[in-house]
């Protein structure tokens, strides 16, 4: 009886069905990639959404926004995502831990000591949630790629809101102000996005430091200081121009003439024009500038305090408050 001999394939005929196999999966794989980070660029835009309505749905019952949380924190910690305002670092300074900074803003928004401070941290999840009356939990404030967002704010918005105490500069990836920006932001929300650069997960970690801002355009958001990029397209390419960051921001403008100063306290006010005030004149030359028409008149560069002004022998006096008016309550 013949002997027949069943012959299997070699090493080489394996060797290219696999690369068949392979070259026929590679679409397959680079679909199922993009859907991947489609679906979490996504998550991310919609955790975005929700944290500037919830912002603001604080801001309608406290009136003012939250203190940042502290990013560092893992979630199973007691403090983990309360607000933080009392014994934040000094200016320039951050917590040990790097989960709260506290940095120079870009702007002098009260006229007192130099710029205001802006806070830098974590959304507040836990207080947030106490405060509008509906949970959110660690995951609802973080990115699609499980970082959580950062959360920058004006100090001065933390104990009182104001339309006008934004100290947040924010620009386009050519280093330009974006439209309507004028070193007034008042808070700004930042997704680290895929390469994670200076961000925190969810347990509190920092896995990729934050670069050199001349490295990647993304390293702005990251390095510790009241300037933000937004960019206004995605670069994923070259390194100096690099940026996968998702930024949103926000600013309004008050339409009142005069303002509080102290919500709490609605007896003192101050003028919201940040250029020059006449009364009596179509063209003020200082910041106030009073004439009688006649030629007399009260140029005042700095400030000028007085419960009532006078002629020049004393008669004829009125109240400021003629010309201050009433603020509405």
């Amino acid at each position: 009886m013949p002997v027949r001999f069943s012959r299997g394939f070699t090493l080489i005929e394996m060797a290219l069905v696999v690369i068949i196999i392979g070259v026929l999966m590679l679409p397959l794989v680079k679909t199922y990639d993009n859907y991947v980070i489609s679906k979490r660029e996504k998550t991310t835009k919609e955790h975005i959404d929700m944290v500037g309505d919830l912002l603001f749905r604080f801001l309608s019952n406290n009136g003012r926004f939250p203190c940042p949380a502290n990013r560092a924190t893992a979630p199973e910690a007691v403090n983990a995502g309360t607000e933080v305002c009392a014994g934040l670092p000094a200016v320039g300074a951050c917590t040990p831990d790097g989960g709260i900074c506290v940095v120079a803003g870009e702007r002098d928004v009260d006229g007192v000591a130099g710029n205001d401070p802006v806070v830098i941290g974590a959304l507040p999840y836990k207080t947030v949630s106490e405060s509008v009356d509906t949970f959110y939990g660690k995951d609802d404030v973080a990115d699609g790629w499980g970082n959580k967002l950062t959360y920058a704010v004006s100090m001065a918005l933390i104990n009182a809101y104001s339309d006008n105490m934004g100290a947040i500069r924010v620009i386009d990836e050519f280093g330009q102000d974006t439209a309507g920006i004028q070193s007034d932001a008042l808070y700004v929300i930042v997704a680290a996005g895929r390469d994670r650069k200076g961000a925190f997960d969810i347990q509190g970690r920092q896995s990729v430091p934050c670069g050199n801002v001349l490295d990647a355009r993304d390293n702005e958001n990251c390095d510790a200081d009241a300037v933000f990029t937004q960019a206004l397209g995605q670069y994923e390419t070259d390194a100096p121009t690099y940026y996968d960051d998702r930024v949103f921001t926000y600013i309004t403008r008050s339409t009142n003439l005069w303002d509080y100063i102290d919500p709490g306290n609605p007896t003192d006010i101050r003028n919201t024009n940040p250029g020059n005030v006449g009364i009596g004149t179509n063209n003020p030359v200082v910041r106030l500038h009073v004439t009688d028409g006649g030629g007399a008149s009260i140029r005042a560069p700095g400030k000028v305090r007085t419960d009532k002004i006078c002629d020049g022998v004393g008669g004829n006096c009125f109240d400021t408050s003629t010309i201050t008016g009433t603020p509405d309550a």
